[in-house]
């Protein structure tokens, strides 16, 4: 008879999980500076954006209490937030590439990004649509994973399915970000990943070092880790939004979780554990993919960039990471029942 997995810890993860997203977006909202790039400070673009918000943002002499700027004319650019100055912005990014490129020199990259061609108000079309397949990936594993485990007594069962619902939320923070670029949405999507890749990390160890609920280590990893993520946050909220620190930091725990299981397939591949392979797979795809992001190079066509591409790589590996979760917890299920 197949035993039933325990519910009662539901209610108490579900509230631990919309605390940490309120959290997050609390934090988000605090300001943050925007480091300025090569081609927003030349005379081009600063030239040109002066002209047009003093031509088409700034109310004429005698213009009415309710005047309104006429730009952008577009709804679906009004409805995905851009403003006069905002448009003012995008017109001039590419006159002054434009120009840069008639005069030779290199496209330059304006406010911290390259001058991407935006679709339907979004600024980085491809990293959103990229996003949305990526979050869809994880839907589909925390689905398929909830079918196969559903009816057994697992004892990472909901850690795994928070794991997944953290990493669903990464990506949706992640198309609403590359969609538009502000300091609430940055934030958001970058401490949305890092909460997802701590949960992941924390799951490894678990996992490897076989921690029981009741094990002194398992609140010991859980505390160190969430202690982690909040200084972490805390940082580069009410200090500095420093992005080399954000990015040495996501890799740092990146490659932890990467070694964790690495040590853990070596050790296991000749237990006639079949499935084994599948977490090496899955970390090699994983490093190839976030090798992307070392390249650095203007859009092609506009549109795709290292950092698109690099998400566009992920979709691949998510299944198969998830595939991996799925026979490890089933080989769990059947060894205790040989017991």
């Amino acid at each position: 008879m197949r035993q039933a997995r325990p519910s009662s810890s539901t209610a108490p993860r579900a509230a631990a999980l919309a605390v940490a997203l309120l959290a997050l977006a609390l934090l988000a909202a605090c300001p943050a500076s925007v480091a300025a790039s090569a081609g927003d400070r030349s005379f081009e673009y600063q030239s040109c954006l002066q002209a047009c918000v003093a031509r088409d943002c700034t109310p004429p002499a005698g213009a009415a209490a309710g005047w309104t700027p006429q730009r952008p004319e577009s709804a679906v650019l009004r409805a995905t937030l851009w403003d006069c100055p905002h448009d003012c912005r995008y017109e001039c990014m590419h006159a002054a590439t434009q120009a840069a490129q008639a005069a030779g020199r290199p496209v330059q990259q304006f406010h911290g990004k390259w001058p991407f061609v935006r679709l339907l108000g979004m600024q980085e079309p491809a990293s959103v649509v990229f996003s949305f397949f990526n979050g869809l990936a994880h839907f589909r594993g925390v689905t398929k994973y909830t079918k196969a485990l559903g009816r057994h007594a697992y004892p990472l069962y909901g850690l795994v399915r928070l794991s997944g619902l953290l990493s669903i939320n990464t990506w949706v923070w992640s198309a609403v970000y590359h969609t538009r670029d502000f300091d609430i949405t940055e934030r958001l999507d970058y401490f949305s990943a890092m909460a997802s890749i701590v949960m992941s990390l924390h799951i490894a160890i678990v996992r490897v070092l076989r921690l029981p609920r009741r094990h002194v280590l398992r609140p010991l990893v859980a505390v160190t880790l969430l202690a982690f993520f909040v200084a972490h946050v805390s940082y580069l909220s009410f200090w500095r939004f420093d992005y080399g620190y954000n990015m040495k930091a996501g890799i740092a725990i990146g490659v932890l979780f990467d070694l964790v299981w690495l040590a853990w397939a070596a050790a296991n591949w000749s237990e006639k554990r079949h499935y084994a392979w599948k977490i090496v797979v899955f970390v090699v795809m994983l490093s190839a993919a976030m090798s992307l992001e070392l390249l650095d190079f203007p859009p092609i066509a506009g549109i795709l960039d290292a950092h698109s591409l690099w998400h566009a790589a992920t979709i691949f590996a998510i299944p198969v990471y998830w595939d991996f979760l799925i026979s490890d917890a089933l080989d769990h299920v059947r060894r205790v029942k040989l017991l």
